[in-house]
């Protein structure tokens, strides 16, 4: 029964062989990225089906509970400069260094694990390197080995490698849907828990049109495969169109498919600054087809000193553990996209300076790490 599966049989096959020759040239043509996947476009079709009842039932499983499901794709999305990119970098340390997520979150990472990023818009050596090293740094502070432990966990993918000829190879951008098998063998072969695209947009084919449903979905079916069949976790970051009006989910650029596959697509909301000039941010999920909605979390970006540079600096996620918002009214906010009086944070607008180097209890910043969570 459990290899059971329901094919038609040869009657069926006969009495239904008329009527396909007939309806034939009534059905539409097959669309022609229906057989990107390589498969012949004449090969036959043949539908398979399981007995519900033969099914196991499997528990949900969460990298960070209520906003990032394992085995599933994720969104974040938000206007530029509200601090995506730094909440991804916070989210893969706290993965590779096997570090508790914020809040008190649950997780079903129990250890340190292998995280992945690839992005267009930051670059690794002035960019990613400070900003994660310092994450962890705050993160795992006076423990070098365990930061050191933690950056080796993060793969940052440049591209993908291709013969073009006489054994000439050349360095390519991740191109999806095209790339989807090697972006899952990839994924196996590294044992990769959490692979963040940042933003998602920049790593489709040219020949995908983002504002079309059905290039969308076939997009983005690929990749929500790649997460399930090998239980990781992939994040992809997109940004608001320039609209003002409307929802939220109504205001993602590109097609409204985007927010409909992710089964949880959260934000990052920016109050205005308050008396010391410093602006509070919400983590705040929008959209959530896995359980119920998590109550929303405060956050600041901090300046920290820079971990290679003295004299310089870099910046780093501050959670506030002391100001969370109940789940109810932090739906309402990220569905209408503001935060009180929300908006878009300027750089380096309502940053705070902190040093990184210290010992622990000895900033408010470092405590607030602790008692939400960020160090076992």
């Amino acid at each position: 029964m459990d290899n059971e599966r329901f094919l038609p049989d040869e009657g069926a096959k006969a009495a239904g062989s008329a009527m396909s020759e007939r309806n034939v040239r009534l059905s539409p043509p097959p669309l022609t990225k229906a057989h990107s996947n390589g498969h012949k476009p004449d090969a036959p079709r043949v539908i398979q089906a399981r007995r519900l009842g033969d099914i196991a039932a499997e528990r949900i499983t969460w990298v960070c509970q209520g906003y990032i499901p394992n085995a599933a794709l994720s969104l974040s999305a938000a206007v530029g400069g509200a601090g995506k990119t730094h909440l991804n970098g916070e989210f893969l340390v706290r993965g590779a260094g096997g570090i508790a997520m914020p809040g008190g979150l649950a997780s079903c990472l129990t250890g340190p694990v292998v995280v992945a990023i690839v992005t267009s818009e930051n670059p690794a050596s002035r960019v990613l390197r400070p900003q994660l090293e310092a994450t962890a740094r705050l993160l795992m502070p006076n423990d070098p080995a365990r930061v050191q432990a933690c950056l080796n966990n993060i793969l940052v993918i440049d591209g993908v490698q291709t013969d073009i000829h006489d054994g000439v190879q050349v360095m390519e951008a991740l191109s999806f849907p095209q790339d989807t098998e090697p972006l899952r063998q990839w994924i196996r072969a590294n044992r990769v828990k959490i692979t963040a695209f940042d933003p998602l947009i920049s790593y489709t084919s040219s020949d995908v049109n983002v504002i079309d449903t059905l290039d969308v979905r076939h997009l983005l079916d690929g990749l929500a495969g790649v997460a399930e069949s090998e239980d990781t976790a992939i994040l992809g970051t997109v940004h608001f169109s320039k609209r003002t009006e409307g929802e939220f989910i109504t205001r993602v650029s590109g097609s409204r498919q985007f927010t409909d596959t992710a089964r949880s697509v959260f934000t990052v909301l920016v109050e205005k600054p308050d008396s010391h000039g410093i602006r509070r941010r919400w983590l705040a999920s929008a959209k959530l087809n896995l359980g119920p909605t998590p109550r929303a979390l405060s956050f600041t970006i901090d300046e920290v000193s820079h971990p290679a540079f003295p004299g310089e600096y870099t910046s780093v996620v501050t959670w506030d553990a002391s100001v969370t918002r109940d789940a109810g009214r932090g739906r309402r906010d990220a569905r209408c996209g503001t935060a009180r009086h929300g908006g878009h944070a300027p750089p380096h607008q309502g940053v705070r300076r902190r040093g990184v180097d210290r010992a622990p209890g000895q900033a408010v910043e470092g405590s607030r790490v602790h008692r939400a969570g960020g160090t076992p």
